[in-house]
């Protein structure tokens, strides 16, 4: 079975959180609901990177959707411009060059202005 390099990255990402969680539990409680959320929006931008990379486009602008939402919930910029940046890059895949213009020019790592 093929897995693209983003879905192998996923899964190293879950991997590697799942260890720091069980040998470090202290630093984990410390930094809270932040650090869960933005875990999270990374995973499901990796996810969407996966799709993307598969030519899912539908599937892959779900989770950059998702991952979207749970970072706008802690204010990680750094997932909120990757969602935003990678469905731009989808809706140009898919021609829909008007959507895609709006989402690069929202992304936080604007580099058209």
């Amino acid at each position: 079975m093929y897995l693209p390099y983003t879905m192998i990255s996923a899964l190293y990402f879950i991997f590697v959180r799942h260890i720091t969680k069980l040998t470090n539990p202290t630093l984990w409680q410390a930094t809270g609901n932040y650090r869960v959320k933005s875990n999270k929006a990374t995973l499901l931008r990796l996810m969407g990177n996966s799709y993307k990379d598969l030519l899912d486009l539908p599937h892959a602008l779900e989770y950059y959707q998702q991952c979207l939402k749970t970072a706008k919930e802690v204010d990680d910029k750094v997932n909120m411009g990757g969602a935003l940046l990678n469905s731009g890059e989808v809706y140009r895949q898919l021609k829909e060059y008007k959507k895609s213009l709006d989402y690069l020019l929202n992304s936080p790592c604007n580099l058209f202005v």
